[in-house]
């Protein structure tokens, strides 16, 4: 393991290990339907399993990522004044609530945005990259939480 630190270096090294040790979910090409099965070689075994075997030592990550779940509550977490935004293109969207999902706690609300990625709901209404009734439902559970609506 490279433990150097530079400007750039290995900036992906504790998202990985984060990943390995608390998430225990993997990208890759292993699906009849992914665009990108014509990699078939990237699959979960060699892009993750022996990556956090080699790297991090870490060879239980199923039950790692099944105590994160216990501890968090997984899609049943009970948290209030929480907005939980997402997009059907993200890549990350299965893990998250979408638009069957009702939370737990009455005082969260999900706010799925059809045709968007992660981080979509963060972008200036003017980029067009979120619908702008996202935006408003965002902003009227943002004042709710604060006791301004």
């Amino acid at each position: 393991l490279n433990t150097a630190v530079g400007a750039g270096d290995g900036i992906m090294r504790q998202w990985i290990f984060q990943t390995c040790n608390e998430f225990g979910f993997a990208q890759s090409t292993a699906t009849a339907k992914s665009f990108w099965n014509v990699f078939n070689y990237f699959n979960v075994d060699r892009a993750y399993t022996q990556l956090c075997k080699r790297v991090y030592g870490i060879s239980n990550t199923e039950a790692r990522a099944a105590a994160t779940r216990q501890t968090y509550g997984a899609l049943q977490v009970n948290v209030d004044n929480v907005v939980w935004p997402n997009g059907n293109i993200d890549p990350w969207h299965a893990l998250s609530f979408d638009n069957r999902t009702v939370p737990v706690n009455a005082n969260s609300d999900v706010v799925f945005i059809d045709g968007t990625s992660h981080c979509a709901d963060m972008f200036a209404t003017a980029y067009n990259l979120a619908p702008q009734s996202a935006h408003d439902r965002i902003e009227r559970n943002v004042k709710s939480f604060l006791g301004l609506a």
